[in-house]
C-alpha cells in the first residue's frame, strides 16, 4: 500500500486561458484546438466537467483518452526521475469543460500508481466566457453529430424567401452595442448561470442570453459570430420541440 506521507506528489491543475496565463507546469496540455468544445452545446454550456455527462462527452471525443493515458504515463515516469513534485496543467478556453474533464481523467489514471495526486480546478467557478471568446468552430469529428440547421433549413429558407418577397432586400443599421445592452447581456448571462446551478436553464433563458450577447456587440465580426449562435440555439430549440410526443396538447 502506498505511504502517502512519503509518496511523490503529482499536481493536476485545470485552467482556462481566457481567464489568466497557464500555471507553471512540467507538462501542459493545450486542449483548445483539437477537441470538441461542450460550450457549443446549449445543454452543456452552463455546466462543467465535474458533471458526469459533460465529463463523458469530453472523453468520448476522439483522441482525448489516448492523450490522457500518454500524459499520465509521462508524468509517472517523470515523478520517479526528479526529486520534487511535478505539475500537469490542462487548459481550454474557459477552464470549465474540456480542461476539467481531462484533468479528472489523468488524475484517475495516476491514482492507480504510487504517487500522491492533488487535483485543482483553478477556473471552474469563474464566470462563463462568451461564445466569441471561444471562437467556436465545430471540429470535423462533429460532422453529423447533430442535425443543426439541416432539420429546419427548408422552413428557414421558405421564411427568408417570403421576407424578401414582401420587403425586398433589407440593409438596416445594426443598432447594437452600448452600456445598456452590455448590462442586459451580463444580467441574462448571470440569470442563465443561476438557473444552471439550480436545476438547469430553460430554452427561453438560453436564447435570451445569446440574443443579448449579440445586441451588446458593436464590432461587426463579433456581432456576426453572436448572431450565428442565436440562430444555432433557435434551431436546437426547434429540434427539441420536434422531438416531443405529438399526441396531446402541450403548453409552450
Amino acid at each position: 500500500m502506498t505511504n502517502h506521507s512519503t509518496a511523490r506528489v503529482i499536481r493536476v491543475v485545470s485552467f482556462g486561458y481566457g481567464h489568466a496565463d497557464a500555471p507553471e507546469a512540467e507538462i501542459t496540455l493545450d486542449l483548445r484546438r483539437r477537441f470538441r468544445n461542450p460550450h457549443g452545446d446549449p445543454t452543456m454550456r452552463y455546466r462543467t466537467g465535474l458533471d458526469e455527462d459533460v465529463f463523458e462527452d469530453v472523453l468520448d471525443t476522439p483522441g482525448v483518452r489516448d492523450l490522457a493515458a500518454v500524459t499520465a504515463l509521462a508524468a509517472h515516469d517523470l515523478a520517479h526521475a526528479v526529486p520534487d513534485s511535478i505539475t500537469i496543467a490542462c487548459g481550454c478556453v474557459g477552464g470549465r469543460h474540456r480542461s476539467v474533464a481531462v484533468a479528472r481523467h489523468v488524475a484517475d489514471i495516476l491514482a492507480d500508481g504510487c504517487s500522491r495526486i492533488e487535483v485543482e480546478h483553478r477556473d471552474v467557478d469563474r464566470p462563463l466566457l462568451d461564445s466569441t471568446t471561444h471562437g467556436i468552430t465545430p471540429p470535423l469529428s462533429d460532422v453529423g453529430r447533430t442535425c443543426g440547421f439541416a432539420a429546419v433549413s427548408a422552413e428557414i429558407d421558405a421564411e427568408r424567401a417570403a421576407q424578401d418577397a414582401k420587403f425586398g432586400e433589407q440593409n438596416w443599421p445594426d443598432g447594437t452595442g452600448g452600456p445598456v445592452m452590455r448590462f442586459e447581456a451580463d444580467r441574462h448571462r448571470d440569470a442563465c448561470q443561476h438557473l444552471a446551478a439550480h436545476g438547469g436553464p430553460d430554452w427561453r433563458s438560453i436564447l435570451l442570453e445569446e440574443v443579448y450577447e449579440a445586441l451588446a456587440e458593436d464590432e461587426t465580426a463579433r456581432l456576426r459570430a453572436e448572431l450565428v449562435q442565436v440562430a444555432a440555439v433557435a434551431a436546437a430549440w426547434i429540434e427539441a420541440i420536434d422531438r416531443r410526443p405529438t399526441d396531446g396538447a402541450e403548453s409552450l
